[in-house]
């Protein structure tokens, strides 16, 4: 019974200790406003936690964005960051589901396990939705536009 409450508190500790779409300490502010997070091994940025959309929305001076683009962005920018809520919400529900779980007398590691793979899923699937929604948006913009938004964030480290 030990080892199962050892391995239960260490799965406990890599999936709920993983700071899914910005619960990460903020480490800095870009040019563009982007902050940036580290977590989960890598660096999520605003832009991620929000959309892409709207990184590229902040420098529409900069990238002479047209208002077909704008509205468009702007549209983008508003779908993703809505699905992100409804994520991130079920993220949390999730969480104190598992909580409950693992706080059991009797723990069922199958439940567990299930549970734990439904936050990976969600993680996941929050990550597909950025790369996703980043190539939509830079679908929007001319060849020129990507190019400078992408200069832009290679020179703040975003990329």
């Amino acid at each position: 019974m030990r080892k199962k409450r050892i391995i239960i508190i260490v799965s406990l500790f890599l999936v709920l200790g993983l700071p899914v779409v910005g619960i990460a300490c903020e480490s800095g502010r870009g040019k563009a406003g982007c902050i940036c997070s580290t977590a989960a091994g890598g660096r999520i940025s605003k832009c991620e936690q929000q959309s892409i959309a709207g990184c590229i929305l902040k420098q529409r001076g900069e990238l002479n964005l047209t208002d077909e683009q704008l509205s468009r962005l702007k549209s983008l920018k508003n779908t993703v960051e809505k699905q992100l809520i409804q994520d991130e919400a079920e993220m949390k529900i999730l969480r104190i589901e598992l909580h409950d779980l693992v706080r059991r007398d009797k723990v069922d590691l199958k439940v567990v396990d299930a549970k734990i793979e439904k936050v990976g899923d969600i993680y996941t699937k929050i990550k597909k939705d950025h790369i996703y929604a980043k190539l939509d948006a830079e679908k929007i913009l001319t060849a020129e536009q990507r190019e400078k938004f992408r200069k832009h964030r290679e020179m703040e480290g975003e990329e």
